[in-house]
């Protein structure tokens, strides 16, 4: 190699030149000729847009992996966050997204974007609603009544005594309530309302020119009944014994055995319960008027109408019951009433093998009676060969069924004290019930 700075040859590799002492450097290499490229057909320039826009892509995607790497160390995002894939089956798992921003370079097959749905907001704890108070319903009309019949207006005698039965509608939202009665002129009435509030006593005390206001109240509602004094006598007989003739021992005797023959149970009417004596009515039309009773089904059906004739028949009262209304037949069943009519439970046909016999009847003064009786039971060959009770016991006296008894023909079981009151029920006299005790006898011939 020669040297560049006198000419002089050197050999190849020396450092330096042996004439004069120059550095000698080292003949470069040849490059390699460019290897040929046919001319573009295109302009370059959106191949740099390319490889701007790859490079973004690039960033975007390693910001998203810190991003999720940061996210996977807190269990839960923030709504609307994107975090790494989570173990909580009640996380939402997103489907795989296509957007190019957010798709890595080389995609992993088991990678996976969960979406955290925002929670929905915690209902807003509220008071449960207080329970509505029973409401009692307010009666449009209080009604009153004067023994059978519905009256504005009654004339008494100075000292007699009427009774008076108000009922609101329906009567039995009031079981529990009790009505208010009042006279315009204290001292011409004397008013004595029962315990339950639904009766009341009314005595005329004295004469007075103009009829004298009597207010009965119940919930606001009132009732006005004019109460007018005459001079004449009432036409009652006057208290004591009373003969019973043949007439009045059959009437007497037949009334009480509705009562007897079917068991019925000890009973003052201003206490008694509705349930009582609409099942004494259902008893009553099963023995003597079946016609009276439709069959339902496994119901026996007495129409609202038929009840109240013969509760005012026997009783003298009237009921509207609520329809729904429920009562208590027994321990064990029970009846209701609806669609107008009563639906007792169907019963097969029972035998009722007892009459009533009269022993004594005396006259309280006041329209009303008292009645001492014994209840007798038909022995079973009697019982048997009639067949039942025939008509002829409802007129015997006490000695004639005492001739019965020692022929063995019937037998004493019960004896009984009842109040009873005149009535006219289709035109014939007969009586109502006000009160009946009842006790068991003993008996042995």
């Amino acid at each position: 190699m020669f040297c560049p700075n006198c000419g002089a040859n050197n050999p190849d590799g020396a450092g330096f030149c042996t004439n004069c002492g120059a550095p000698l450097k080292a003949k470069p290499a040849p490059a390699p000729e460019p290897e040929a490229y046919p001319a573009p057909s295109r302009p370059v320039w959106p191949w740099m847009a390319l490889g701007a826009v790859a490079l973004i892509a690039l960033a975007v995607i390693v910001i998203f992996l810190v991003k999720s790497r940061q996210d996977a160390a807190s269990p839960t995002g923030e709504p609307g966050s994107i975090i790494a894939p989570t173990t909580d089956p009640g996380a939402v798992v997103a489907p795989p997204t296509s957007d190019p921003a957010l798709t890595p370079a080389s995609p992993t097959p088991t990678s996976q974007i969960i979406v955290i749905t925002p929670s929905p907001a915690p209902a807003t704890p509220t008071t449960a609603p207080a329970t509505p108070a029973p409401t009692v319903a307010v009666p449009d009309v209080v009604r009153v009544f004067y023994k059978d019949t519905e009256k504005t207006e009654f004339t008494a005698a100075v000292g007699e005594s009427v009774p008076l039965n108000a009922q609101a509608y329906p009567i039995e939202s009031f079981t529990n309530a009790s009505f208010a009665w009042s006279c315009s002129e204290p001292g011409v009435l004397k008013l004595e309302p029962d315990a339950y509030g639904r009766t009341c006593t009314v005595t005329v005390l004295k004469k007075h020119s103009s009829p004298v206001t009597l207010t009965v109240t119940c919930c606001g509602k009132s009732a006005n009944v004019l109460v007018y004094t005459k001079d004449a006598a009432p036409s009652y007989p006057p208290a004591g014994p009373v003969t019973l003739d043949k007439d009045l021992q059959y009437r007497i005797n037949i009334f009480l055995s509705n009562f007897s023959e079917q068991s019925f149970l000890n009973m003052k009417l201003s206490t008694a319960p509705d349930d009582q004596l609409m099942k004494f009515v259902w008893i009553y039309c099963k023995i003597n008027h079946g016609g009276a009773i439709s069959y339902d089904g496994s119901f026996e059906t007495i129409p609202l109408g038929t009840m109240n004739e013969y509760l005012n028949r026997f009783f003298g009262l009237t009921r509207n019951p609520v329809n729904g209304a429920s009562y208590m037949l027994d321990q064990w069943n029970s009846f209701s009433y609806h669609d107008g009519k009563f639906w007792f439970p169907a019963a097969s046909g029972e035998s009722y093998n007892k009459f009533t016999v009269v022993d004594s009847m005396k006259s309280n003064g006041d329209g009303t009676y008292t009645v001492d009786f014994q209840v007798y039971e038909l022995g079973l060959e009697e019982y048997w060969n009639t067949p039942g009770i025939d008509n002829s016991y409802y007129w015997l006296n006490s000695e004639q069924v005492s001739v019965k008894v020692w022929d063995y023909k019937c037998m004493p079981v019960q004896g009984g004290t009842a109040v009873v009151r005149d009535f006219t029920y289709n035109g014939r006299a007969t009586f109502q019930l006000i009160s009946y005790e009842i006790w068991d006898i003993e008996f042995s011939y």
